[in-house]
């Protein structure tokens, strides 16, 4: 199986290391997004430096499950810099399902 093969969301979430599923969805939707646009270079070539208050960072890994800080910022990044059409993108996965999925609840 070539990497192509793999559906976005769960090369995102081997890569990052995180298992909520809602959270890689909207990162791969918004890598997605970029990349058709043409906005990505696929580097990471750009250094940044900044200060952030500890406990928004602890609140963001805690809520990911990425623990690497620039994995967290260009999470962060992507989310912020794409289209928000999740709600739009969510719709047209219906069917994605088999019939008899059961939610657990």
């Amino acid at each position: 199986m070539s990497e192509s093969d793999i559906p976005q969301s769960r090369r995102v979430k081997e890569k990052l290391g995180w298992p909520e599923t809602l959270t890689a969805a909207r990162l791969a939707f918004a890598a997605e997004t970029l990349a058709h646009e043409g906005r990505l270079s696929g580097a990471r070539t750009q250094r940044l430096g900044v200060r952030v208050d500890p406990g928004l960072m602890a609140a963001a890994c805690e809520g990911t499950g990425i623990v690497n800080d620039p994995n967290l910022v260009n999470a962060a990044l992507s989310v912020l810099a794409a289209p928000y059409d999740f709600g739009a993108w969510l719709v047209t996965q219906v069917g994605r399902l088999p019939k008899d999925f059961d939610t657990g609840l």
